[in-house]
Formats: C-alpha cells, structure tokens, sequence
C-alpha cells in the first residue's frame, strides 16, 4: 500500500476527479470503481490462441520468407515466431522493446491494425484508481483516517 501515494492522489486530485468536494463513501466509491485501464502482461496460453486466430501465425511465417521486407523487418518476424514459439514466453508490452517490436510489425504491414488492436485489447486490463495508485489493498476506514487528517 502506498499511503504517501495515496495522500498525494486525493491532495493534488490529478484526475480531476472532485475528490474535495466528496463526501468519504463517494470517495470511496470513486476509488473502487474499475474505470482506469493500463496493459497486463500476456503469457504463453493467452498469445498462442491470439497468434492462431486471423491466420496470424502464418503472417509471420509468410513475412519471414519474403526477402522484399528487407533484413530489418524479416528480423523482427522472425523473433516474434520466436516468442510465440516458446512454452515460457510473457509478452510485456509495456516494455518498450516488446511494444517496438509490435509497432515494427504493423507499420510494415505483416499485421493489420485489428491484429495491432486486438493484440492491445488483449493485454489491456480495467483496473480501479486504486489500483492504479497501489491502494487496492486500503480499507475504508483507513483511508477515511487518513483523509481527515491531511484535509
């Protein structure tokens, strides 16, 4: 729990979200409230039926076998076969390597921009602003403690 983060959120209200004018159970209910999203890690099961769904899989293959891609992109096909290939692999798009390789991959044209979006949808969860805020684990009457003496 970050209690500091937490003092810091309904202080600076970052969202805009009225926090000062809330009463604690509206507060409260604004926090628990599953409306924010940010992107999960994928694993092994979930990107295999991602990869076989919309002939993707041989997207790939097809992509890593056509030389007019160039060395470049043929490279990042290849390594994307490599992933979806491994019984291990969590795919991390917030890592900026992973998500590079995923853009290289649309704006070459190997995905389409459903298979891009799909992939995002995916590996997008909705979360709460307390999650978000690493709070999810305050009880109410905690946060109703510390809001009284911060105001």
């Amino acid at each position: 729990m970050d209690i500091e983060g937490f003092i810091q959120e309904i202080k600076t209200d970052p969202l805009g979200r009225g926090y000062a004018q809330m009463s604690d159970d509206d507060l409260w209910e604004s926090l628990q409230q599953t409306n924010r999203t940010r992107l999960c890690v994928v694993n092994s099961r979930q990107l295999l039926e991602w990869i076989a769904a919309e002939s993707r899989y041989m997207k790939l293959e097809n992509a890593a076998a056509n030389v007019s891609l160039g060395d470049a992109v043929r490279s990042v096909v290849k390594a994307a076969i490599k992933l979806v290939d491994r019984p291990d692999t969590l795919l991390d798009l917030t890592q900026q390597s992973q998500l590079g390789m995923l853009n290289a991959l649309q704006l070459s044209g190997v995905f389409s921009g459903d298979d891009y979006q799909s992939l995002l949808n995916l590996a997008t969860e909705n979360i709460s602003r307390a999650t978000e805020i690493n709070c999810d684990d305050m009880d109410k009457r905690l946060m109703i403690y510390l809001r009284s003496i911060n105001n």
